[in-house]
């Protein structure tokens, strides 16, 4: 019909009324067609050069550095930036709203070199990462337990020394409670509790009774260290002992908790010379960086 139309327009014949809208609305529809076929490939095209049409905005949250970097300066590095600088208990912060499912380096200041890295997680909005970094191991998941009974006190342990002839494995660790006569000034050791394959990074939660120390009678928890799974000492066969007052009791200095509390307990060596060894065992707390 369409070609009888147009032939008859051509040749000076006119269409009739009735047949005019149905020619219009003919040409309408196949103009809208060919519309719909543009706009879908410059979509297609638009899509295919990875710019899309309907682009969700980044998701944005509110992040925190805290806890303790015992040696070196830390930076917190995201695309070549650093957003963090850390040593001690001294997180500094370039600002705290980061998008989610970037990437973190975290990398030594003075040679740039990478220790660890992780990826910013979409939830929840605000987040504290709590760091501890011993110059080896780089931990983010510390917690501070707390005490079941507030007249208890809470210990996670772990074990460090930068003495050349440490064995090099895990230790264990003895607890005891010390006594001291005030009159006599008499010491007494009572074996509490064996902590086995202690390493560099905090254990787990040992829970004991507070000691209440009266005049008359001091109380303190006190450690010794073991190579794991013996009574020896856990360094090599060149470790020299004779600067040590009682190498057979070398405790380590008083472990300082109130009842209610739990700490973050770090035991190392004494010190050294060469490979002499000095008495007893550094005791320190890590728990007010974390809470």
């Amino acid at each position: 019909m369409y070609s009888k139309i147009v032939l008859s327009t051509l040749s000076g014949k006119t269409a009739t009324g009735a047949m005019m809208p149905r020619l219009i609305k003919s040409i309408y529809n196949k103009m809208k067609i060919k519309y719909l076929l543009v706009i879908i490939c410059i979509s297609f095209m638009a899509c295919k050069k990875g710019e899309p049409i309907d682009q969700q905005p980044p998701q944005l949250v509110n992040l925190l550095f805290t806890g303790y970097v015992m040696t070196d300066t830390l930076e917190f590095v995201k695309n070549g930036k650093v957003i963090c600088t850390a040593i001690d208990n001294n997180f500094s912060m370039n600002g705290n709203s980061f998008i989610a499912d970037e990437n973190i380096q975290v990398r030594k200041k003075g040679d740039s070199k990478v220790i660890s890295e992780f990826v910013i997680p979409k939830s929840p909005f605000s987040q504290n990462r709590k760091f501890f970094y011993d110059g080896a191991t780089l931990s983010d998941n510390i917690v501070l337990t707390a005490v079941s009974d507030q007249k208890n006190i809470g210990m996670r342990f772990r074990f460090s020394t930068t003495y050349p002839y440490f064995y090099g494995g895990p230790v264990d660790i003895e607890i005891y409670e010390q006594q001291i006569d005030y009159s006599t000034f008499k010491f007494t050791y009572t074996s509490v509790r064996l902590i086995k394959n202690i390493t560099g990074a905090f254990g787990d939660f040992v829970e004991l009774p507070a000691l209440v120390s009266t005049p008359v009678l001091g109380k303190n928890y006190i450690v010794k260290v073991y190579k794991a799974g013996t009574t020896d000492y856990p360094y090599t066969a060149e470790a020299d002992y004779s600067w040590m007052a009682d190498p057979v009791n070398n405790y380590s200095s008083s472990i300082r908790l109130l009842a209610g509390e739990s700490g973050l307990i770090s035991i190392s060596d004494g010190g050294f010379y060469e490979q002499y060894l000095y008495d007893g065992y550094e005791v320190k707390d890590f728990s007010n960086a974390f809470k």
